[in-house]
């Protein structure tokens, strides 16, 4: 064959192959553009990976509430401290006021008993609003023994009697739904430890607003009486 037989031959061969490849450039083009278009879209369904994603984004969230709801009660509770303090000492140099008559005397003995007995019912709301919950994360969505059921692979509780070999097999035939799914039961743990320590939250919150309304009243008789001495 000829050198320009040969140039016509490898012309044509180049010719038939960008006839092949363009129309799978096109395809795929189109179909880059048909996934931007559905991700685009509100409606659709997660993938694996952002649902994934998503919920470890939703426990992290709730760890923060969490931390919150723990640094609020702590503030509490120097609030209450503080609280406590003035009334002692309010009682205990109530004579700066003025004589103590035996009715003074009497009235001081029952409001201090009053107020020592919400002071550690609103304490105690707040020892609960800080009591570690850690239990619901040990435990399976139905409540029962974790050993019991499947293994998980982010449990503590499942994690803890696996031998370290078998947990390495365990994540070597892991799935991204398991995770998911493990992860779900941690946001719903979290999710309910969170509502009972913000219900109580909220008592220890409702007892500072009693507390300081009596330590008011408390200040009001008795610098009432220093002015009527």
């Amino acid at each position: 064959m000829s050198r320009h037989g040969r140039q016509l031959v490898s012309t044509s061969n180049l010719q038939s192959e960008a006839d092949t490849i363009t129309p799978l450039l096109a395809a795929e083009a189109e179909a880059k553009r048909l996934r931007r278009l559905e991700r685009a879209l509100d409606s659709r369904q997660l993938d694996a990976w952002e649902r994934y994603r998503g919920l470890i984004d939703v426990v992290d969230d709730y760890r923060e509430v969490l931390d919150n709801a723990d640094k609020k009660t702590r503030f509490a509770l120097i609030i209450m401290g503080l609280l406590n303090a003035v009334n002692f000492l309010l009682v205990a140099r109530s004579d700066v006021f003025g004589p103590v008559s035996a009715d003074l005397g009497r009235g001081l003995a029952a409001y201090a008993a009053l107020y020592a007995f919400l002071s550690l019912f609103f304490f105690s709301q707040a020892i609960e609003a800080l009591r570690p919950r850690g239990a619901k994360f040990f435990s399976s969505a139905d409540g029962s023994s974790p050993v019991a059921n499947s293994r998980r692979l982010r449990s503590m509780a499942h994690v803890a009697v696996e031998a370290p070999e078998a947990l390495y097999e365990l994540w070597q035939d892991a799935q991204v739904g398991q995770l998911s799914r493990e992860v779900a039961y941690q946001a719903h743990a979290l999710a309910r430890i969170n509502l009972e320590k913000y219900r109580a939250l909220e008592r220890v919150y409702r007892g500072l607003v009693a507390l300081t309304a009596l330590t008011a009243v408390l200040v009001t008789v008795l610098a009432w009486r220093g002015l009527s001495s």
